[in-house]
């Protein structure tokens, strides 16, 4: 792949609408860079929420041409930290982010179930199609219990695991905002 090929797509797909102010294109494409390692790498985990094979990278620019004009700003921030190149994040900004992506999640987390449900009830379907008349009543029993079941583990699993994701996120937000903590990390090993 040719990287300025890349770089006029970037250029192309991050064109920002009404925008309060000329986006600097060099700023734009170090934005999208830190809103990837969202995705995750070998390093970083990656946000539950985002599965590249979902089109998450999609919904990341989506989210951020959204978002630009009301984080009144940059999330990276390139301006010379203490006489030294580098690069800090802004987290007020990041958090405005964070927040509009958020609004997401739980549709994400809906669609993945309905999913998940769709495909039990297909293999539910082509196992009892597949079975002798003589062996239908008894697997269909079981099948049952297995499937759809109120005490299905994986459902209290899930409800509680995202109870507690979204607590989480929740209750951090609030502390690094009140706590302005963050504000200027050194982000410059990341880039």
């Amino acid at each position: 792949m040719n990287i300025w090929v890349l770089r006029e797509y970037l250029e192309i797909e991050l064109k920002i609408l009404d925008p309060v102010w000329e986006p600097d294109i060099e700023r734009l494409i170090d934005d999208f860079v830190f809103i990837c390692f969202l995705l995750g790498n070998d390093f970083i985990p990656r946000i539950p929420s985002l599965e590249t094979h979902e089109r998450a990278a999609d919904l990341l620019i989506k989210v951020y041409k959204k978002t630009f004009n009301k984080m009144g700003g940059y999330i990276v921030n390139t301006d010379k930290v203490k006489d030294k190149h580098g690069s800090y994040l802004e987290v007020s900004r990041l958090e405005i982010f964070f927040h509009e992506l958020s609004m997401y999640e739980e549709k994400i987390f809906l669609k993945r179930y309905e999913l998940e449900q769709d495909s039990l009830q297909k293999e539910y379907h082509e196992m009892l199609c597949e079975a002798s008349e003589s062996e239908r009543p008894e697997l269909k029993q079981k099948l049952d219990d297995l499937l759809f079941n109120e005490d299905r583990p994986y459902d209290k699993v899930s409800d509680a695991h995202l109870d507690i994701y979204f607590s989480c996120r929740y209750v951090l937000s609030i502390y690094l905002s009140k706590h302005n903590i963050l504000s200027t990390y050194d982000a410059s090993s990341i880039f």
